[in-house]
């Protein structure tokens, strides 16, 4: 049962070796954090692990996120935090026995998002749990845990998904050509859930367009022709946007900003190595071109300037703002 729980999740072996021999020691740990980077599966190794710890008839609930004894907790509203109510809430039910298997689990996703008082609280029943009760702490910022919490909890580390790993499942199970799944692999950055997203981006009307700024107008100066083609790119993107949440923004300029940051390794590579393996093959020849550039622009810097663009958009800028300002930094540099 144990193998079968995992089986289908990428990366992160040690992981489940280690998680599957927890489960069988009789003095196993009550309290787990799990930490790493986003996208790595942190959230599906809990569900897992809440599968196997409570046996094979209960994996049906759990799946569809009804099991009475699987609670599952997240930061909510403007501020991204947990509400002290939602702590008030576990603790009552921690305190409750069972209602259908044998243990109750808690899975308390980006629990470095607590308010003082709520964590001083849950420090309290994490200290003393019930012998019914198994805690999955979750955070991709583990700096930011409270000290007094993390020092209460197992600590399993998450890593990276091996480049090779999901190269492996987009060919396999998205069919998608091995060139363009090491490409998706390589931006990712060993997370998952990004692989997916980059991949639903490959025929996005939006990148689409995107690309065809960088194509013509990357590393030039404000042109009457680069206005033209940016509006018209903008009303691609208004017509995406339309509807959605303000969270959906920077979903889709991720992907975006990762295209310019390739783009311009691209350039850098053309510069140094004439055979160069490049990320964006298929516009080489305009790549090539821009390379004849005498001075690019660090990669370093770029960086910094990408940071700035998603900083700005997680303050609700409007995007045409960052992407000029974040264009003309790019150029004057």
């Amino acid at each position: 049962m144990g193998s079968m729980t995992f089986s289908s999740l990428l990366g992160n072996d040690l992981v489940k070796s280690f998680l599957l021999s927890a489960s069988l020691q009789e003095n196993a740990p009550q309290v787990f954090l799990f930490t790493g980077p986003e996208g790595v599966g942190k959230k599906s190794f809990a569900l897992a692990f809440a599968m196997h710890l409570l046996g094979e008839k209960h994996v049906p609930k759990i799946q569809s996120f009804s099991h009475p004894d699987v609670q599952h907790f997240r930061p909510e509203g403007k501020s991204y935090m947990h509400p002290i109510s939602s702590v008030r809430t576990l603790l009552e039910e921690a305190s409750f026995p069972p209602f259908e298997a044998s243990l109750k689990i808690f899975i308390l996703e980006d629990v470095e998002r607590m308010l003082p008082s709520s964590s001083n609280a849950l420090l309290k029943t994490l200290e003393e749990p019930h012998p019914h009760c198994r805690f999955i702490l979750i955070s991709s910022h583990s700096e930011e845990v409270l000290p007094t919490i993390a020092s209460r909890s197992c600590h399993v580390p998450f890593y990276p998904i091996a480049e090779e790993v999901l190269v492996k499942y987009l060919s396999e199970h998205k069919e998608v050509l091995p060139e363009k799944a090491s490409q998706i692999a390589l931006a990712s950055h060993g997370s998952f859930s990004k692989a997916i997203h980059l991949l639903s981006a490959l025929e996005d009307p939006v990148r689409k367009g995107f690309l065809e700024l960088l194509k013509n107008h990357f590393l030039l100066p404000p042109s009457l022709s680069f206005l033209e083609q940016f509006g018209k790119w903008e009303k691609v993107l208004e017509k995406k946007l339309d509807g959605q949440e303000e969270s959906a923004l920077l979903q889709v300029f991720d992907p975006l900003l990762e295209d310019l940051l390739f783009w311009l390794r691209d350039l850098h590579l053309l510069q140094t190595v004439a055979a160069a393996p490049l990320f964006h093959a298929s516009f080489q020849e305009d790549l090539s071109r821009q390379s004849a550039h005498k001075k690019l622009p660090s990669l370093e810097k770029c960086s910094l300037f990408v940071e700035e663009a998603r900083l700005g958009l997680q303050r609700s800028m409007k995007p045409r703002s960052v992407l000029e300002r974040l264009l003309f930094c790019i150029s004057k540099n």
